[in-house]
């Protein structure tokens, strides 16, 4: 039984909130957050640039900024599909805006 909650996902640290996520590159659209895996406890991505030069890695923190209206910075995970991103707002204001775009997606 999948216990997570989107809560989960994210963690404070000083005045940036770190978000983790599941990333897949090279797919037909871009969707940022496509969903939440509640077994892993991450939001996940789906984002039209490919893995390669940090294209993907440049696509996800330019869409959650766009997101946010913060700056976004990779964090962890430059070459790996599990990320975390670290967002210049609120833990309470992340999360709204994450599962906001959950529920308009």
């Amino acid at each position: 039984m999948a216990t997570g909650d989107p809560e989960d996902a994210l963690t404070e640290s000083g005045n940036e909130t770190l978000v983790k996520f599941d990333v897949t590159p090279g797919a037909a659209e871009t969707r940022v957050p496509s969903g939440f895996n509640e077994w892993r406890n991450r939001f996940e991505a789906r984002l039209s640039e490919p893995a390669q030069d940090g294209r993907a890695n440049a696509e996800l923190t330019d869409e959650l900024s766009e997101l946010f209206g913060t700056s976004v910075r990779l964090a962890q995970g430059r070459s790996s599909s599990k990320k975390t991103v670290a967002v210049s707002a609120s833990f309470e204001s992340v999360l709204d805006g994450l599962v906001n775009a959950l529920d308009s997606n």
